[in-house]
Order: C-alpha cells, then sequence, then structure tokens
C-alpha cells in the first residue's frame, strides 16, 4: 500500500476496533500525516494519545518512549477505502484532537 495525499484510510488493529477514519493530508520520507475523525472505538486509546501529547509538550522526554511503546502495542494498522486492503502501522501520534501521524510498517518485515 501506498498513501497518496486526499486518500481516506481506516485506523484500525488485528481485533478489528474502528479508531476513525484518516483522510491523508502530506507524505513525507518517514511518516503520514493527516486528519483524523474518531470512531466509534476512539476513546479506548484516546487517553494515552492525550497522556503522548502531554509528555510531548511538557518535554518530558524519559516518558516519550514508555507512551510510545504501550501506544504500539495496540498493533495499529491503516486500511484502505473501500478496498481494505491493510498494513501495520507504528510510531502512531494523535495531537490536538485529530492531527495523526504514523509511519508505515516495512510489509517485509
Amino acid at each position: 500500500m501506498r498513501p497518496e495525499i486526499g486518500s481516506r484510510y481506516r485506523l484500525t488493529d488485528h481485533a478489528g476496533h474502528d479508531y476513525g477514519e484518516i483522510q491523508v493530508a502530506e507524505i513525507r520520507p518517514a511518516w503520514v500525516i493527516g486528519k483524523l475523525a474518531h470512531g466509534r472505538d476512539f476513546p479506548l486509546v484516546q487517553n494515552a494519545f492525550a497522556q503522548l501529547e502531554e509528555v510531548a509538550n511538557e518535554q518530558m522526554l524519559s516518558f516519550i518512549d514508555e507512551v510510545t511503546n504501550a501506544l504500539d502495542k495496540v498493533g495499529f494498522r491503516v486500511c484502505s477505502i473501500p478496498e481494505e486492503d491493510c498494513q501495520d502501522v507504528f510510531d502512531v501520534q494523535v495531537m490536538n484532537g485529530n492531527d495523526i501521524s504514523f509511519k508505515l510498517r516495512d510489509s517485509s518485515s
């Protein structure tokens, strides 16, 4: 899967949770950046993302890895809409309520 600006994806995990729909706004060499419309299961991870935002804003760098590792354990995936072609992602960040960024996991790993 190769994300494109303007494309839409569903943020989910291997258990099928619906965390929301992503609209891709920018693609950088290591990052996909966009907006997230929260899905029905977003409350399951909302506090963890709020904690990540807090430690980043307060520059509590010693805690960032801890929070990021906890979020990575969710096993986030992005799935194309409507084709449902899915790919694992990591380093998922949701800031300011609906700004999202993530990295695509190499499908060969």
